[in-house]
């Protein structure tokens, strides 16, 4: 069971975040109260003391009692003061935890002490650090420890704010909010009325308690003076008569039976004070609660007409807020007024220059027109120009063509020529030398 409650998120907040304080491994030293307010002393020094918490605290379950009481008191105040919120939960049972440190309601005692601190730690000046703290550690913890703050924060079951502004929220949130705060002034009803049914439950045992103890003294009395008289009558007999070995053994036996009896006289004698002291703690504890509850009634009803007042004062400075609003509004329009007068006749004079400029830039635009016509005119002539000269150029090119074939045919005429003219000549010369052979 110890070692599972050291494994939850709570607890390894707890213990991660406070680590140079020197953690305590377990849930018997962690019950003990001593690091739970050295903890809060770190977080908020200002606030929480170690001058009244016990050390070495040990088995001793009242040190423990005093510690996580010193603890628990000091977080309702924080709650109170700084936060300015009012705890409507069940507040923790201080006095099972320091005595029975290890059982299983403990731990949900220990697991509630621990979510008022995570509160604590995340709306003191130093929020900022343990956050980032948070988020340091897994996700599967980050997202257990913002439900519990968001449980803290976001709706009224354990926490409930003294000043709560509805001014911006929507009728479904209002309603929403409501229904929360009745679900927690119901829990309020329901402990008190756990407490007066204990409280009635206490008052009669106390009752029966003194009316048996009344009783009990009446017959331990009555018994007494019977075994006085009895032991003095005996004692007489036995002087009178002479002592036989029977007599002597019953009387031996009836003073070993009165010894006995005194004995558990004396051990419920113990009890009975014990028990009467706690009936008496707890009737002071009863009443105690009984005027918390009905300072609270008070409380709640001086906070409904306070409500009532608020309400009646918020509506009527809503409706200044808005006249103020208009009267604002209304005087950004007379100044916007002297400036548009400005500004208009700034616009004439403008307008007016623009006009200006607007008749030169039309003579302009006119010559430029002319110009550009003229432009548009010599811009086709040139088109034209540029289309013959490439017709030329082509037949240029084309005459070249026809020029260069007919070289080379020229050429070839002459090759041709030349070589049959050597041939005529060869043929002449030929016929000469024959002729003159034959001459």
């Amino acid at each position: 069971m110890t070692e599972d409650f050291m494994k939850r998120s709570l607890s390894i907040w707890l213990t991660r975040t406070f680590e140079d304080l020197g953690p305590p491994s377990n849930l018997y030293n962690l019950a003990d109260g001593e690091f739970l307010n050295k903890a809060m002393s770190s977080i908020s020094p200002s606030r929480f003391t170690m001058l009244r918490v016990h050390k070495d605290v040990g088995d001793e379950s009242k040190a423990r009692i005093d510690n996580l009481n010193f603890l628990l008191k000091s977080l309702i105040v924080f709650y109170e003061e700084v936060m300015n919120s009012m705890l409507v939960t069940r507040l923790p049972d201080i006095r099972l935890l320091g005595q029975q440190p290890q059982s299983f309601a403990s731990t949900g005692v220990l697991e509630a002490l621990i979510t008022l601190m995570l509160g604590v730690a995340f709306q003191c000046e130093n929020k900022t650090m343990y956050i980032e703290e948070v988020q340091q550690l897994p996700e599967d913890i980050q997202k257990e420890l913002m439900t519990t703050i968001q449980e803290l924060t976001e709706t009224n079951r354990i926490v409930v704010s003294t000043y709560i502004d509805t001014d911006g929220m929507e009728k479904s949130e209002v309603g929403e909010l409501c229904n929360e705060l009745l679900g927690s002034l119901q829990s309020v009803v329901l402990e008190r009325n756990e407490l007066h049914e204990k409280y009635i439950r206490a008052t009669q045992e106390r009752d029966d308690y003194l009316d048996a103890q009344a009783a009990r003294s009446g017959r331990r009395s009555t018994v007494s003076s019977l075994n006085d008289c009895s032991f003095n009558d005996t004692r007489s007999e036995a002087s009178s008569r002479p002592t036989t070995p029977g007599y002597s053994t019953e009387i031996s036996e009836l003073r070993n039976k009165l010894l006995q009896y005194e004995e558990e006289i004396e051990t419920k004698t113990v009890q009975i004070n014990r028990l009467r002291e706690e009936n008496y703690s707890s009737a002071e504890q009863i009443v105690r609660l009984k005027n918390e509850c009905r300072t609270l009634y008070d409380d709640a009803q001086s906070a409904r007409i306070y409500r009532d007042e608020i309400d009646a004062l918020r509506s009527k400075a809503e409706k200044l807020d808005k006249y103020e609003a208009d009267i604002a509004k209304y005087r950004d329009k007379l100044e916007d007024m002297e400036y548009l007068k400005n500004r208009v006749k700034e616009l004439k004079s403008h307008n007016d220059q623009l006009a200006e400029m607007n008749e030169l830039l039309k003579g302009e635009l006119r010559s430029s027109e002319q110009i550009s016509k003229a432009m548009i005119a010599e811009e086709e002539k040139n088109i034209k120009l540029r289309t013959m000269l490439e017709e030329v150029g082509s037949q240029k090119e084309f005459s070249e063509k026809v020029i260069h074939d007919l070289n080379n045919k020229k050429n070839q005429i002459e090759l041709e020529l030349r070589h049959r003219l050597t041939e005529i000549l060869f043929k002449v010369y030929f016929i000469i030398i024959e002729d003159f052979v034959l001459n």
